[in-house]
């Protein structure tokens, strides 16, 4: 097995999960467009749009299972990337949880490379880079 990059496995992992809420908003319009119409392309897009939302969801419920660990970083990336909250906002909801203690931005920075690698490896999609 070749080694992983890993500053562009997390970049790579980065800008897919940065890609959520346009694929959201593409699920919302088409779903509006479709109230009204029976298109095929529609429905086709769609169904990607779905897709593309669902993937990224069920990855992070899926980390959730995986221990305690993997639970800091699947709420650390549902913060970030699913309900795009700043760097501070996350480490006040993630304190506030009372779950995990008090966590500073600096950890909270480093926590997401980790949890970029780890969704990187869980996801069914291939977003590991190798060098």
């Amino acid at each position: 097995m070749k080694p992983i990059d890993r500053p562009a496995t997390i970049q790579k992992t980065k800008h897919f999960l940065q890609d959520y809420p346009r694929w959201q908003s593409q699920a919302a319009g088409f779903s509006q467009l479709l109230a009204g119409h029976s298109n095929v392309q529609l429905t086709k897009q769609l169904a990607r749009a779905d897709y593309e939302c669902q993937l990224r969801l069920k990855t992070i419920t899926a980390m959730q299972s995986l221990g305690p660990t993997m639970a800091l970083y699947a709420d650390l990336l549902t913060d970030r990337f699913i309900k795009q909250l700043t760097v501070k906002q996350t480490c006040v909801d993630l304190t506030s949880k009372q779950k995990y203690g008090f966590i500073t931005e600096r950890s909270c920075n480093r926590y997401q490379n980790k949890a970029l690698l780890n969704f990187a490896y869980t996801c069914p999609r291939n977003l590991l880079v190798n060098s």
